[in-house]
């Protein structure tokens, strides 16, 4: 699979530990955009042969940076055919993971496996999903517009860049739901 394929992490409930992030048709950071169509088959075969494995426990596997630490498990995914859009829910049950999460090291997920790049009748550069292994937590967005906003329990908000340093809060503990994160691509639809 294309490295550079990064998928920005949208949302982040400190409650679950769970995580949501959608891969769409946008143009990436190396000036490529997934071919939904050609993928979507790929996505559906993954998960549906993990839930087969784990009797419906889990819908994929997810690691850490492509490694071998088993980060978590894939909780939901959804095909948007109008929108050429896959939206996962991510459960990250290793607590080392869910640290780096809350802390902003992991600002997406990578899909892990094969595919092949092209260009499409109109130039673009595309690529298609041949296999997949598994999705990984990773720690550098695809998509360099992308913002998390942190939401604080006291209903305040703080948007903060998934690229670079991302600030601590500066209140710990209860007062705080460490990470209720949305990022927004900010790229056209």
């Amino acid at each position: 699979m294309p490295s550079a394929l990064i998928i920005p992490i949208l949302k982040a409930d400190a409650a679950t530990r769970r995580v949501y992030a959608r891969l769409d048709e946008a143009v990436d950071r190396d000036g490529e955009a997934m071919d939904y169509e050609a993928s979507k088959p790929v996505f559906k075969a993954w998960s549906d042969a993990q839930a087969a494995v784990t009797g419906g426990a889990s819908f994929g596997n997810v690691r850490g940076q492509h490694g071998k630490v088993a980060a978590g498990v894939v909780s939901s995914i959804e095909f948007d055919d109008i929108a050429k859009t896959v939206s996962f829910g991510i459960d990250v049950i290793d607590d080392g993971e869910w640290e780096k999460v809350i802390k902003g090291v992991y600002t997406g997920i990578s899909p892990g496996g094969r595919g092949k790049r092209y260009r499409d009748a109109k130039g673009v550069k595309r690529f298609k999903l041949e296999k997949m292994h598994e999705l990984s937590l990773v720690d550098v967005p695809s998509l360099p517009g992308a913002t998390f906003t942190l939401a604080k329990a006291d209903g305040g908000e703080e948007e903060v860049a998934l690229i670079g340093v991302t600030p601590e809060p500066k209140v710990a503990g209860p007062d705080i739901d460490i990470l209720k994160a949305f990022a927004t691509a900010q790229t056209p639809r």
